[in-house]
């Protein structure tokens, strides 16, 4: 078995390889089941209508705030084992792209601080205001956030390329999926007007690593 560093808790490639696989995998499902949610009510515009909504779904935006906070701890641990994953290829780029992960986590964590302050407000007269910012407030800082998550996938996706020991085709759209993040993020900060959504058909190249891993992970070794 390939241990990347006994020093490390004697995590081997293939271990590693699998916690990333499987990490990327549930986060995938939580992020399928709570994000569509969430962003259907950032369309609605009028905040009397948008307080309604929420309170007409409620226990399902909880639950959806729960469920957030987990892809938030899922990102953390997809942060280290992703460091382990890639670190073989390069070690000062593996540290990089793991800190831009924790990073954006880190982003993604205060932006669901607003989400939680709805609640709060939720029942309360005259609020309808403050929540539709608050809810503006966290996708703003969850845009923000992508910009940072869409560098991170680049460099990760770069290490991919350069390894010995996951095809070179799911860096490439690692790579991809990181570049329509960015491309989304930057261009709503440019552009008032900003509709395109590039990140919706190039996300799955993150979503195809995680897939590649939970099947192949334990033949995953480094040549000697």
């Amino acid at each position: 078995m390939n241990i990347i560093n006994k020093s490390e808790g004697a995590i081997s490639l293939s271990n590693a390889g699998l916690i990333t696989g499987i990490g990327l995998v549930l986060m995938t499902v939580l992020a399928l089941v709570a994000m569509p949610s969430i962003q259907g009510l950032s369309a609605i515009n009028i905040a009397d209508d948008l307080v309604k909504e929420i309170i007409k779904q409620e226990t399902g935006f909880r639950i959806n705030i729960v469920l957030v906070l987990v892809i938030v701890l899922l990102d953390v641990m997809l942060a280290w084992s992703m460091y382990l994953l890639v670190k073989p290829v390069n070690e000062n780029l593996a540290l990089l792209q793991g800190w831009l992960r924790m990073v954006y986590a880190a982003v993604f964590a205060a932006a669901l601080g607003n989400l939680i302050s709805i609640t709060d407000l939720l029942h309360q007269a005259g609020a309808e205001v403050q929540i539709a910012s608050l809810l503006d407030g966290f996708m703003n800082a969850w845009s923000l956030g992508l910009t940072i998550f869409g560098l991170h996938l680049v460099v990760l996706g770069y290490l991919i390329i350069k390894s010995t020991y996951i095809p070179k085709v799911i860096g490439y759209l690692v790579v991809l999926a990181g570049a329509g993040y960015m491309i989304d993020s930057i261009g709503k900060i440019l552009f008032a007007d900003y509709v395109l959504n590039v990140g919706m058909f190039t996300f799955f190249g993150e979503v195809l690593l995680g897939f590649w891993l939970v099947f192949k992970a334990r033949s995953l070794a480094v040549d000697s």
